[in-house]
């Protein structure tokens, strides 16, 4: 089963859609418990209203492992490390060494990175312990933010 790992949050379909591929996902979010809860709920709806009646999709959705913690996700989550992909959804000026070290072999992070004015979308793969960048296009994120508010 592969894994991965979200820092902050995705929409609703686009957690989903990677929940259901990778089969299992850790995201750090700081929305309580049960607003995820409703949240994916709302995301089921949405899909039924839609017109998707898959049987396996829906089931896979019941089934699926999810995992969400709030803490900082600067240190990513080491506990559950190595992850196959990891997404990161706002920019911190530099690549966290935590995230770095917790990808697993094969794998890829993507993430933006950068000042508040200048940042870049990074894809990182690591082969054969090497992590390889290539800057993918300049973005503009939000910045990734301490528990005390200033950014990393």
């Amino acid at each position: 089963m592969m894994s991965a790992f979200i820092h902050k949050k995705l929409s609703g379909i686009a957690l989903l859609v990677l929940i259901f591929i990778a089969g299992c996902s850790y995201s750090q979010d700081k929305m309580q418990e049960n607003y995820l809860h409703m949240r994916m709920e709302m995301v089921r709806k949405q899909i039924e209203a839609r017109g998707i009646r898959d049987k396996k999709v829906l089931d896979a959705m019941k089934r699926v492992e999810r995992h969400h913690f709030v803490p900082d996700g600067y240190e990513g989550w080491p506990e559950h490390a190595p992850f196959d992909a990891i997404i990161v959804t706002c920019a911190p000026t530099h690549i966290p060494p935590a995230l770095e070290y917790q990808l697993s072999e094969g794998g890829r992070m993507i993430i933006p990175t950068g000042n508040e004015y200048n940042q870049e979308l990074i894809l990182l793969i690591k082969e054969n312990g090497e992590l390889n960048q290539k800057d993918v296009i300049p973005v503009r994120f939000v910045p990734m933010i301490r528990e005390n508010g200033k950014p990393y």
